[in-house]
């Protein structure tokens, strides 16, 4: 890629664009990476037979989103938060809720808290349902062994941009 600049905001202007790019797609890649501890530590622990699981609709694995990247100045950042209200609340049918719950019946903003310190209630007996399910450490964990570093190096190749790691 040839690019030819004028002066020093021109310069600014090219990588802060291409930056909000590499934001982005790191974000959505952490996503899927979190997606995945979930999915290990959470759902392949049990199958429920009281509700049915919302997944990628509604469900744990949905609670995340990434905020489109932002510019302020020369300075890039993307948000990747806990968006509760992208959850399913169905109360009667034990999902995310329970009418029968002494914390309220819409557990939705505190969900991850119950999952990873497991803090479902005894309604229907003990079980792995009640048992802490830490899919944030493993995921942070995974993220410190070097794989934001791939993450990262991996958005940077698909806009276009040859990343080269000085140690």
């Amino acid at each position: 890629m040839d690019k030819v600049f004028k002066n020093d905001t021109q310069v600014t202007n090219f990588f802060t664009s291409e930056m909000k790019k590499v934001l982005d797609i790191v974000a959505e890649k952490m996503i899927l990476k979190l997606q995945e501890k979930i999915d290990e530590k959470v759902y392949n622990s049990f199958t429920p037979t009281t509700y049915n699981r919302q997944m990628d609709n509604g469900g744990l694995r949905d609670l995340w989103r990434a905020n489109p990247s932002r510019r302020k100045g020369d300075k890039v950042s993307v948000k990747v938060k806990e968006e509760p209200e992208f959850l399913t609340h169905t109360p009667e049918e034990f999902i995310h809720g329970s009418n029968h719950s002494k914390k309220g019946d819409d557990i939705r903003k505190v969900l991850a808290e119950f999952v990873l310190e497991g803090e479902s209630g005894d309604l229907f007996g003990d079980g792995v349902w009640r048992d802490k399910r830490d899919f944030w450490t493993p995921f942070i964990d995974m993220l410190d062994d070097g794989e934001i570093n791939t993450i990262i190096e991996d958005a940077f190749t698909a806009v276009g941009i040859n990343f080269i790691r000085i140690s």
